[in-house]
């Protein structure tokens, strides 16, 4: 982990699901599938100030991670900052994490920050959604917020 950011029980292991893929019939990948408020294949330029979107998170023993990390570019006659803020309580098992994504630009700097937490941000309308390699993005509502939500609707024990 990032300097600044603290962890309950470093022996902890856990690893991250951002997307699912998607294949056709012969089985060659296509696509994916995840679940956000946004599109994935707009252009950095179109896409909103602010982004929610989640990925599930298996942890092999409960753990906490807490803190901020903090980073600065320059690129010559412009500053990019990133802030990472975590805040995430994790259950052994699969667990869902969601991230805002904050842009900012104030004159010649440009902020991102992210914050990775267990609670749902409010005001965050994610819905599942689909890019192909070969077209453009469709949205699609294959299943609800509340069982995507759910813990154990996509990962049984």
């Amino acid at each position: 982990m990032p300097i600044g950011i603290n962890v309950s029980n470093k022996e902890a292991r856990t690893t991250g699901l951002e997307e699912f893929t998607a294949h056709n019939s012969a089985g060659n990948e296509i696509g994916g599938f995840y679940f956000s408020d946004w599109s994935w294949s707009n252009d950095d330029d179109e896409r909103p100030g602010v982004v929610n979107w989640a990925m599930w998170i298996y942890a092999d023993r409960n753990v906490t991670i807490t803190g901020e990390h903090r980073r600065e570019n320059e690129w010559g006659d412009y500053t990019e900052i990133f802030i990472g803020n975590y805040n995430l309580n994790l259950r052994r098992g699969w667990n869902i994490m969601y991230v805002r994504d904050t842009r900012t630009t104030a004159g010649n700097t440009i902020t991102y920050r992210t914050a990775f937490t267990s609670q749902r941000p409010s005001g965050a309308n994610l819905s599942w959604r689909v890019y192909t390699w070969d077209s453009d993005e469709r949205s699609s509502r294959s299943a609800t917020t509340r069982a995507t939500e759910n813990r154990k609707s996509i990962f049984g024990r």
